[in-house]
C-alpha cells in the first residue's frame, strides 16, 4: 500500500508505558516528553485519573492533584507515543505461513508440527532412540564357495558380495544391524553357516547352522540377525556377510543359491544408527 512521507522505520509497534509504582508526593517525571495531559492516561491503583482534572502534564513533568502513596499502583499509559522495534515483541504470539532460522530456535514450551526434515544429528536435548542414519544393502547373484576344513565351534569363513557402509555421527551411537541370508552346502552331513563381521570384528556367532540333505538339493536355508553392535567411532565402518564351514573337511558351499540354483533368491543387510 503506498503512503506519505518517510519510510516507516520499525516493523511492530507498541503503545509506550510507564511505571511509577513506589514514588511517593505530586511531582514526577515521565520517560516521554508530553505536550498535554490529554496525550497519557494515568492509572492509580488501577483507576483511570481524568486529564486536567486529577493531574497536568508539560514536556515530561506529571503533576498530580492528591498526593501517592508509595503502596499506590500507579502507572502511565502514553496514548500519543508509539513505540516501534524491528524485533517480534516477546509477548506476543508469532503466527506466519513458513519461516527460515539461521540461528537456533529455543523455546519453554512445546513445539509441534505434522512433519520435521533433515537427518536429526544437530538436535540436543532429545531422548535416546532417535534414528540418525539407515543404509541398506541387498544382493541376488548366487555364488560357491569352496571352503577347506574348520572346526566346530572355530568355522572357516569367506566374505560374500553382500557389504555395506555406514559411518556413525558419534561415539555413543548404537548400531542395529539387521540381516536375512540364504545359504547351503554340497554334501552329505556337512554344514554351512553365517556369520556378519564389523570391518574384522564379529559381532555375531554362527547364524542358521544347516546340513545338507540328501535328495533336498533344491532347499535353500535361511538364517537372520538382529544385533545392536556399539562400534564407538565416527570413522566409516564396513559389516560384511560372511560364509563358513564348520565341519573337518573341505566342503562347497552356496551363498544366495543351492546345488541347482541361483539367481532365485535375494539376501539383505540394513545398518541403522541410533542416537543414544
Amino acid at each position: 500500500m503506498p503512503y506519505l512521507g518517510n519510510a516507516p522505520s520499525a516493523a511492530f509497534q507498541s503503545v509506550a508505558y510507564q511505571d511509577l509504582t513506589g514514588g511517593t508526593g505530586t511531582s514526577f517525571t515521565l520517560s516521554h516528553a508530553v505536550s498535554s495531559a490529554q496525550e497519557i492516561e494515568v492509572f492509580v491503583n488501577n483507576v483511570r485519573q481524568e486529564p486536567t482534572v486529577a493531574y497536568s502534564a508539560v514536556g515530561t513533568t506529571l503533576t498530580m492533584t492528591g498526593t501517592i502513596a508509595a503502596t499506590d499502583d500507579f502507572y502511565v499509559v502514553f496514548q500519543g507515543k508509539a513505540v516501534g522495534s524491528v524485533s517480534h515483541p516477546t509477548t506476543s504470539p508469532l503466527a506466519a505461513t513458513t519461516g527460515n532460522f539461521t540461528g537456533n530456535v529455543t523455546s519453554s514450551g512445546t513445539i509441534t508440527a505434522s512433519s520435521f526434515s533433515g537427518d536429526g544429528s544437530g538436535l540436543t536435548g532429545v531422548s535416546a532412540g532417535k534414528v540418525l542414519n539407515v543404509e541398506h544393502a541387498s544382493v541376488t547373484a548366487g555364488a560357491s564357495f569352496s571352503l577347506t576344513a574348520g572346526t566346530n565351534t572355530a568355522p572357516n569363513y569367506a566374505d560374500t558380495a553382500l557389504t555395506l557402509n555406514i559411518t556413525p555421527s558419534a561415539t555413543t551411537s548404537k548400531i542395529l544391524v539387521l540381516g536375512s541370508f540364504y545359504h547351503n552346502s554340497s554334501a552329505g552331513n556337512y554344514p554351512s553357516t553365517m556369520r556378519v563381521i564389523r570391518d574384522s570384528t564379529a559381532i555375531s556367532l554362527q547364524l542358521g547352522r544347516v546340513n545338507y540333505v540328501g535328495n533336498l538339493e533344491n532347499t535353500v536355508w535361511c538364517a537372520s540377525i538382529n544385533a545392536l553392535d556399539e562400534p564407538s567411532t565416527t570413522s566409516q565402518i564396513t559389516y560384511t556377510a560372511q560364509i563358513g564351514n564348520p565341519s573337518g573337511t573341505t566342503v562347497t558351499t552356496y551363498f544366495n543359491s543351492n546345488y541347482y540354483n541361483s539367481g532365485m533368491f535375494e539376501s539383505f543387510l540394513t545398518a541403522i544408527e541410533i542416537g543414544v
